[in-house]
């Protein structure tokens, strides 16, 4: 079974990533986080542990997507664990190159119940922006696929149920803040190349409800673990952007289903350090995604300290 998955996984993915309109990888952070992520459960006995990940990615007409991440988890107790985790990026296209920081990401997550071969764990945070969605180039406004940050605080909830090599995520990420501070409108750019960007003025996003299914794959050794994961998206309804007569307009197109695979390959190296890779591609998509987390793949690398 997990033979075909995966060979489906390849073919698929070599199939949308032809495809100049390919997205979905990349979801507003709820799927990375602390305890949504897929990861399996951690036996060691360190109760702190220090990360550092890049990522690249190929996102709207063809930009090219560095990201980069630091996080901190704590055991505070046996059954509750907090994390934080700071994003930044590097974005180049053919409109602009830019840089800067992204999102603060705040997270807990409480271990309702456990046995032998099962776990049950809530998780709470928020997303807290530090870069503002505002970056211009010659004083001309940018669209959203070249701003480091999406420029809202949201809340996210989920629950994390693990039996075995099984492990299901369910959750919500719903932005608290309105209207971001982006100001991209096409028409008012100076040559065509705006024009295959969505208009993201004063942008309102709805929410996503998420979900993660994972199967760790046993291997021939203890230090190496191979996991395979399937994330539907649903946007819950079609964000809306201000024109130029400041009016709001609905985007066609952009609520809906997304869904993604990924593959991540843990190699620890001893008690305290590690390795992960990974690879995400999308296999349906939505219509339009004004927020410019377009992905038509996304490739990480991870360093983990635990101490």
């Amino acid at each position: 079974m997990v033979r075909v998955f995966l060979a489906l996984s390849v073919l698929i993915s070599l199939h949308y990533s032809n495809d100049a309109i390919a997205q979905g990888c990349s979801d507003a952070g709820l799927c990375s986080i602390q305890g949504m992520d897929g990861s399996c459960q951690d036996e060691s006995t360190n109760k702190h542990k220090f990360s550092a990940g890049t990522t690249l990615g190929m996102g709207d007409n063809g930009t090219r997507v560095t990201g980069f991440s630091l996080s901190f988890e704590k055991q505070l107790q046996p059954k509750w664990i907090v994390s934080s985790k700071l994003t930044a990026s590097s974005i180049t296209g053919e409109m602009a190159s830019t840089s800067g920081f992204g999102d603060l990401f705040l997270t807990s997550a409480y271990l309702l119940s456990s046995g032998s071969n099962h776990s049950l764990t809530w998780i709470a945070g928020c997303k807290v922006p530090i870069g503002k969605p505002s970056v211009k180039k010659n004083d001309y406004d940018l669209p959203m696929a070249y701003q480091p940050s999406l420029g809202s605080l949201d809340a996210m909830l989920g629950i994390v149920f693990h039996r075995n090599q099984m492990q299901v995520s369910i959750g919500i990420q719903q932005p608290l803040s309105g209207e971001s501070d982006n100001a991209f409108l096409p028409e008012s750019y100076p040559n065509a190349q705006a024009m295959k960007y969505p208009a993201s003025n004063r942008i309102n996003r709805k929410g996503d409800i998420l979900a993660r299914f994972t199967y760790t794959i046993p291997v021939f050794t203890s230090r190496l673990t191979n996991r395979v994961s399937l994330l539907p998206i649903y946007h819950l309804g079609e964000d809306t952007y201000s024109d130029a007569r400041r009016e709001r307009v609905s985007i066609v197109g952009s609520d809906g289903l997304t869904l993604n695979g990924n593959v991540v390959s843990s190699y620890r190296i001893n008690e305290r350090n590690s390795l992960e890779f990974s690879l995400g591609v999308p296999f349906v998509t939505r219509d339009v995604r004004p927020d410019g987390l377009t992905r038509s793949y996304v490739f990480g690398i991870e360093y983990t300290f635990q101490y």
